[in-house]
């Protein structure tokens, strides 16, 4: 199988993770709030548990998927049968249940769940795949490109055809016909992604279990072992939680600013456009500067643009139609070098991980790293629960100064700290292209699977 369609195939399969992932952190929360008419903090506290339920999924996940071994591999077999059960837990999260109080918050918090759980066991398993079809850095690098690429792609469809499509029906239906059509349109991504991908043939066995409680002990001692083996690992988990927290802010209330803020509601889709257009124009060149100069040297270059930008956003994208769509494009094409870089380093953490503690833990690697973002989330989401009722805001209603002021804050002061705080965190990464080669080196250069 070409190099080429490799490539191809494991960027298919995140346009359509990431079709399920932006209808989650885009619009989740907004659907709740302003149209099944749930408090903004019991928005905020279901949107937590559901992202912490998920994220303490995702060591299971990867431990699952380490010890599997079938003719598809390891992680096909979960992106085979688990793509379809996500797609239709997709349109039931954005349902509404003709509910009301306690009984709809409970039906909120049953369909993230479940929403959840099915994401977990296809997106843990998806992750740790590069790891294996890759073994070159600058080629990770270029997979993670590709990667990126296909996840803006399906940024791109779902943040304009989602609520574009929910428009065309007035209420609640019309965004469980757009989740359902993401679903359907997700299906094929999966499909082509186990069959455009191939897995290392197996040279060892699944390890022997011996009890579950010797296991679960087992397999929290070998994280533990991880995360002692490496520090570029404690590094990486620490960025992707800033950024997860802090930058996420920014695209949850881009439907509250142009809704209460700008007003011009209709013109959601076309910001969410512009965000996404800029991180895809952009991506090719973060993957040049990251193999060129390194992967610490383009983090600071785009950390310093992108908190350039949010300044930029704060002080001047409230004052007109026109700026917030500039800073939109370049909020996105700076702030996407950060998934493009993390997505990259984290494969190259295995190997040094591998040679201090002496095993290889792929799906392991991968399933911490996304714990790490998924709880980011759900504090993400909670902050969002919190933050809203505390500047006044109120749902489908004018919205006093403060609370236009307060919106326009959250959105660009939180990701501007968040930036800054990853800057000082990405100074002692040392995890250099020379310093993996010796790594590599030191440990055979090629891997056992």
């Amino acid at each position: 199988m070409s190099t080429r369609r490799m490539r191809a195939g494991y960027g298919v399969g995140d346009f359509a993770l990431n079709l399920h992932w932006n209808a989650i952190g885009m619009f989740l929360i907004f659907f709740y709030t302003d149209h099944l008419g749930l408090a903004p903090a019991a928005a905020g506290a279901t949107f937590l548990v559901a992202s912490v339920w998920d994220a303490l999924l995702d060591p299971l996940a990867g431990t699952l998927a380490d010890r599997t071994r079938s003719r598809w591999g390891r992680f096909r077999p979960y992106i085979l049968v688990g793509g379809p059960v996500l797609a239709l837990a997709l349109p039931l999260a954005f349902t509404d249940p003709g509910l009301t109080g306690a009984a709809l918050t409970a039906f909120v918090l049953a369909s993230h769940m479940l929403l959840r759980t099915a994401y977990a066991f296809v997106s843990i398993p998806y992750a740790a795949l590069s790891a294996r079809i890759a073994r070159d850095p600058d080629e990770r690098s270029r997979l993670a490109g590709v990667r990126m690429l296909f996840g803006t792609a399906a940024t791109i469809v779902s943040a304009v055809a989602i609520p574009t499509i929910a428009a065309q029906t007035p209420g609640a239906d019309g965004w469980t016909i757009a989740a359902g059509m993401m679903g359907m349109l997700s299906i094929l991504g999966f499909a082509a992604c186990v069959v455009w991908t191939r897995e290392p043939v197996e040279v060892d066995t699944p390890p022997v279990s011996r009890g579950w409680r010797t296991e679960l002990v087992r397999e929290l001692s070998a994280y533990a072992a991880m995360v002692r083996a490496s520090p570029s690992l404690r590094r990486v988990i620490a960025i992707i939680m800033l950024t997860s927290v802090a930058l996420t802010m920014f695209s949850k209330m881009i439907l509250y600013f142009f809704k209460y803020v700008l007003m011009a509601e209709a013109s959601a889709p076309l910001a969410l456009f512009l965000l996404t257009g800029g991180a895809a124009l952009a991506i090719p060149l973060w993957v040049w500067l990251s193999i060129r100069r390194g992967k610490r040297k383009a983090w600071m270059i785009a950390s310093w643009a992108a908190a350039a930008n949010f300044a930029g956003f704060y002080l001047l994208g409230s004052a007109s139609f026109t700026l917030a769509c500039i800073f939109l494009f370049l909020v996105g094409a700076t702030t996407s070098a950060f998934a493009v870089l993390f997505w990259s380093m984290l494969p190259d953490t295995v190997e040094e991980s591998e040679l201090a503690s002496g095993s290889r833990g792929e799906a392991k690697t991968f399933g911490l790293a996304i714990f790490a973002q998924k709880t980011a989330l759900g504090i993400n989401g909670l902050l969002v629960g919190l933050l809203l009722p505390a500047i006044g805001f109120v749902a489908n209603r004018p919205q006093s100064a403060e609370s236009v002021h307060g919106i326009v804050a959250i959105m660009t002061l939180i990701p501007l700290a968040g930036v800054v705080l990853g800057m000082a965190v990405m100074r002692g990464y040392g995890l250099s292209a020379d310093a993996h080669a010796a790594i590599r080196a030191r440990i055979g250069g090629t891997t056992a699977p």
